[in-house]
């Protein structure tokens, strides 16, 4: 896991000004959003949560993520 990746792994001179980190943003909301769908589906049973699905709705909540803060800012980061 690279904990600088929001820096295209070089925080020394890519920052992320405001610090929100849109990639980890889109993932949590991605993930959270489908475990609580499938634990409402599944009446709060935890034993038949699909963690295969709710990582995969994590990965594209952090890609979702990503590309909206791009084009919302016109570039994902800025020169430190």
């Amino acid at each position: 896991m690279n904990v600088y990746e929001y820096a295209n792994s070089n925080s020394m001179v890519f920052v992320d000004p405001n610090g929100l980190c849109p990639w980890c943003v889109g993932a949590v909301v991605g993930g959270v959003f489908d475990f609580a769908m499938q634990f409402w589906r599944n009446d709060g049973n935890l034993e038949c949560i699909d963690w295969t699905e709710v990582g995969s709705s994590a990965a594209l909540g952090a890609v979702g993520g990503g590309l909206l803060n791009c084009k919302k800012s016109q570039g994902c980061l800025q020169r430190g």
